[in-house]
């Protein structure tokens, strides 16, 4: 019988944030703050726009963990880049 797989980083760190910790927020952030601008700048050419939507994402993920609406995803990665 196979063992089930442990959740990644990410979906630890999100876990994390559901119970707002904050140092989980920075970890994902850090993650994910260059990929995120480099899909956004095949969105728009407007860099200021695209910094201003990263923070956007990540200032609601806050307010969501810390309002207990932030839920489960099965990919971190597509849900923040669906969000931005």
């Amino acid at each position: 019988m196979a063992e089930p797989s442990s959740p990644s980083p990410e979906i630890v760190q999100w876990q994390r944030l559901r119970q707002r910790d904050a140092a989980a927020l920075t970890e994902l952030y850090d993650a994910f703050v260059q990929p995120l601008f480099r899909y956004g700048r095949r969105l728009t050419a407007d860099q200021d726009r695209v910094k201003d939507g990263i923070h956007d994402v990540f200032a609601d993920l806050w307010r969501y963990a810390q309002t207990g609406t932030l839920g489960e995803v099965d990919s971190v990665k597509f849900y923040l880049f669906r969000a931005l």
